[in-house]
């Protein structure tokens, strides 16, 4: 099933996602947005530049932001991300420091998870949620391996999941040097 290109809604709005992989993923199967909460501290950050987002959204900033530490878990995790930028991570998101994540509700849920996926108009999305499960590695796309995700299991490699996203290379591509520049590698 092909999900299409869908247009950015209003960013104004707080209509329910309208693009196909959020809605379908929501609807049929585990989703992104939701994980562990033992675990919480090791989902992404979110940069100012993305924070600053959701507040032009009108959203409260206690209400979405999360201050997390940047515990040795975490920053492995980053560098995982990022191999070969170790350095720059250690400068990013030092021993003992913090950094903001998303909000998780008590069940480990995003909490702009709606009944039909993120609540958020994808002009204010956080660069991650936008990428996933797609990554960018040594100028490669590459997939997440994560069994709930709907792209993931009807894609089979990267090409064929941007596709399902609706989005081309050059998107992702975009998308991925956005993340980096508001995350701090460039």
């Amino acid at each position: 099933m092909r999900y299409g290109r869908q247009t950015a809604p209003d960013p104004g709005t707080t209509h329910p996602a309208d693009d196909y992989p959020c809605r379908f993923c929501a609807l049929e199967s585990g989703t992104c947005c939701r994980t562990d909460p033992k675990l919480a501290d090791l989902i992404f950050p979110l940069s100012r530049p993305e924070g600053a987002r959701l507040e032009e959204y009108g959203q409260n900033p206690g209400a979405f932001r999360a201050v997390r530490r940047n515990t040795p878990e975490f920053v492995q995790s980053v560098q995982a991300l990022f191999p070969g930028e170790k350095a720059r991570i250690k400068e990013l998101f030092p021993d003992g420091g913090e950094h903001f994540s998303l909000a998780l509700r008590n069940d480990g849920a995003c909490a702009f998870l709606g009944n039909f996926g993120c609540v958020l108009p994808r002009a204010r999305r956080p660069w991650y949620c936008l990428l996933f499960p797609v990554w960018v590695i040594n100028h490669s796309l590459t997939l997440f391996s994560a069994d709930n995700c709907l792209i993931v299991r009807r894609s089979g490699n990267p090409a064929r999941a941007v596709d399902l996203m609706g989005e081309s290379v050059a998107g992702i591509r975009r998308l991925f040097a956005c993340l980096r520049r508001d995350w701090g590698f460039e």
